[in-house]
């Protein structure tokens, strides 16, 4: 596809696909079908969490696993999220054993960075640690269309991700994240500190509530 240029502005601002793919078939005929983009979710939704409940897409947690709170402005307190997703995987398992699955299992590492600003527009650059979460998802057997049915926050209380190590995930096995710090001469924020991940100093995109869609791991 053409990418938008500023005969149409608006165009510029969205995420659009206006691809097609043509698939050969075994006994040479073609089939072309027409791209789209359906979110699985955005940061800042509730979404179906693996334990039971709901869970903040893209929360950012302490050490304890516990919500670090953007206090910033008063009476307007909320979680910190992330705007800021880096990478993804897409991975499938031979026998997974999920239940409430219609189709086929299919799940997702996501790899978060921090949030950019607070609510007062304070800079928060380097200043949390960055989410992991592992996604759930059914696909249907159909169609091939895949629906987020589990969020899992993954524990990093030991360690920090960053440089999209979840794109990794699918050579490294489990261990899905190395411990770095990016930025060793820059004092830790007591959100840092709290967490015992040093957050690294990534490319930070304006404030925004992120749409993560689908994902290619890498061989």
């Amino acid at each position: 596809m053409a990418a938008p240029t500023l005969a149409d502005p608006a165009a510029m601002a969205k995420t659009t696909v206006a691809s097609m793919l043509t698939v050969q078939l075994s006994d040479g005929s073609r089939r072309t079908f027409k791209l789209s983009y359906q979110p699985f979710f955005i940061t800042d939704d509730m979404v179906p969490n693996i334990q039971g409940g709901t869970i903040l897409a893209g929360g950012c947690v302490d050490i304890n696993n516990q919500p670090i709170v953007d206090r910033s402005v008063a009476g307007k307190e909320r979680q910190f999220y992330s705007d800021c997703p880096d990478g993804s995987s897409l991975i499938r398992l031979d026998n997974p054993t999920v239940k409430a699955i219609k189709g086929k299992a299919v799940f997702a590492v996501v790899q978060f960075e921090y949030t950019t600003r607070d609510q007062s527009l304070v800079s928060m650059y380097g200043q949390l640690p960055s989410p992991i979460a592992v996604l759930t998802l059914d696909q249907d057997q159909a169609t091939g269309k895949l629906t987020l049915i589990g969020y899992h926050n993954v524990d990093t209380s030991r360690c920090m991700a960053c440089g999209s190590p979840a794109a990794r995930a699918c050579r490294r096995g489990t261990r899905i994240c190395r411990a770095r710090n990016t930025s060793p001469t820059r004092p830790p924020s007591p959100a840092i500190a709290s967490s015992r991940a040093s957050a690294a100093i990534c490319t930070a995109a304006r404030p925004r509530r992120i749409r993560i869609t689908t994902a290619i791991c890498r061989k």
